[in-house]
């Protein structure tokens, strides 16, 4: 007797399934590769549609697909591209930049913000402190994207793996903060800057009350009547251009919107 052909697909007979065969039997459907990221599911009507993990099982075989929402990028390394994260900001300071020394290849400007509970006198500080401290790969205002740190520094360097190599306070700063600071990023240099020797000395005398660890945090003192000086000039567009500039010696030579300025300034350790 001549053997008649099986009605049944490959791998869906109805001995091995022990189902009838048919458009209901999923197992007589035809096979397609499966990718890690998603179902494939075949209706009836031969149309495929993917189902994300977080849909399994699917309501019916034409389940929407759902949005997956991406995470926010992170904030551009780019020097000279600062990235407020602390809140909202009130005004806007634009600063054209040109130098002359070749260690400070300076972008052509950069912006900083001014917070709602920030003074002309902190973006000064910021400024000065960003020409001063001045590395590629130096950011203003960046969050570090680290939940165990809960701050988010003045100006900040960040390695390749996003670890702070520098973080760096600017105006008023309390020990508890700093201390925190140096727990939480301990391949980071520290340091404060203030608008005056008094400020800083006053930081010294509660850093050794508080018995912080020695050799760890650096603080900055620039003149008084120079620091209110340059925070008289600043404009929401200003121009600076940079002469040279060193810790040892504590000097600084610029041009803010066309004043000279030739300033010491003094630094202690701790």
């Amino acid at each position: 007797m001549q053997k008649s052909e099986s009605r049944f697909p490959a791998g869906g007979t109805a001995s091995a399934q022990g189902k009838a065969p048919g458009r209901r039997n999923p197992a007589a459907w035809p096979r397609r590769p499966v990718s890690h990221e998603a179902w494939k599911l075949h209706t009836p009507d031969r149309e495929w549609h993917a189902i994300p993990r977080t849909a399994w099982p699917p309501t019916t075989a034409h389940a929407p697909v759902p949005r997956v929402r991406r995470p926010a990028p992170t904030a551009s390394l780019r020097p000279g591209l600062p990235v407020s994260t602390r809140g909202a900001v009130t005004s806007k300071f634009t600063f054209q930049l040109t130098s002359d020394d070749r260690r400070r290849p300076f972008p052509h400007k950069i912006i900083v913000g001014q917070g709602v509970n920030e003074s002309v006198r902190h973006v000064a500080l910021k400024f000065l402190g960003w020409v001063l401290f001045y590395r590629d790969r130096l950011q203003i205002e960046t969050d570090v994207q680290n939940d165990s740190v809960p701050f988010v520094p003045d100006l900040v360097e960040l390695g390749y793996d996003m670890r702070p190599l520098l973080w760096v306070e600017c105006g008023d700063c309390t020990t508890s903060k700093l201390h925190k600071i140096a727990v939480k990023c301990p391949e980071a240099e520290i340091w404060a800057l203030k608008r005056s020797p008094e400020e800083a000395e006053t930081l010294l005398q509660s850093m050794a009350k508080e018995e912080l660890r020695r050799g760890r945090y650096g603080i900055v003192a620039f003149d008084p009547e120079m620091f209110a000086e340059v925070c008289g000039l600043i404009r929401e567009r200003s121009s600076f251009h940079w002469f040279r500039g060193s810790f040892d010696p504590a000097l600084l030579q610029f041009e803010l919107n066309g004043l000279w300025f030739d300033a010491p300034f003094t630094v202690y350790r701790h």
